[in-house]
């Protein structure tokens, strides 16, 4: 996971691929983010980009004021925290795949009229760390 307060990446399970007829991983590169008022949810036909990759892009939604992404942390001294960027600084110096996730990811979405969307999702355990 990659973010800050209003853009997170990353990659996710259970991208479809009936009987391997694709040549692709069913892991997805996946970032939603928030542009002159449309929020935009950005993928990679593959997990390993090179800067000739483009991605595809779809609009979720439009007349929207704010998207705001918050990463809740429990520190190794077993404090909870809420983190405006993730990964935290402290963990610069660790490798991505050792790295610990949030425990839980919070998205708000504030509409041009006034309407919020609030939403939680939990995160997995690193298989890695």
């Amino acid at each position: 996971i990659l973010g800050r307060d209003n853009y997170v990446e990353f990659t996710r399970l259970g991208w479809s691929n009936p009987f391997g007829l694709r040549k692709r991983s069913e892991m997805q590169r996946v970032v939603y983010t928030l542009e002159d008022g449309t929020l935009f949810r950005r993928y990679w036909p593959v997990l390993d980009t090179n800067v000739a990759t483009e991605y595809q892009e779809d609009v979720l939604l439009d007349h929207v004021e704010r998207f705001t992404v918050r990463y809740l942390d429990l520190t190794p001294q077993g404090e909870w925290q809420w983190l405006e960027l993730w990964p935290d600084v402290a963990m610069a110096a660790v490798p991505v795949w050792q790295q610990r996730l949030p425990k839980s990811i919070e998205l708000e979405i504030e509409l041009e009229n006034g309407d919020i969307v609030h939403r939680f999702y939990r995160t997995v355990v690193n298989p890695w760390s």
